[in-house]
């Protein structure tokens, strides 16, 4: 399969011009979907977490929250992100080459 793909990028005399696009935009998708299952699967890498243990109960949740707010705040920056490349390039996308 490998030499069927490196035989079809040698018989294309200047590679293929969307290639470096659907990597950008994979790129994106692989880290906001990552950030999301590593919040969902494995909380305690979060920051915050070795301050909270020491921490009084009280300030625990806090320790949570702040925490949770910033893995939301990372996937919307990565959201918005991704939304603005795509609508920067939509008219390349749907443009016949």
């Amino acid at each position: 399969m490998l030499s069927a793909f490196g035989a079809a990028v040698a018989a294309a005399p200047t590679g293929f011009g969307w290639s470096q696009r659907l990597a950008l935009v994979l790129i994106l998708w692989v880290g906001m979907l990552g950030s999301s299952m590593a919040t969902q699967e494995a909380p305690a890498h979060r920051g915050g977490r070795r301050e909270a243990r020491g921490a009084r109960a009280r300030l625990r949740r806090g320790f949570e929250v702040a925490a949770g707010l910033l893995t939301v705040g990372l996937c919307v920056v990565l959201m918005l992100l991704a939304t603005s490349y795509a609508r920067g390039n939509y008219v390349d996308w749907i443009s016949p080459t």
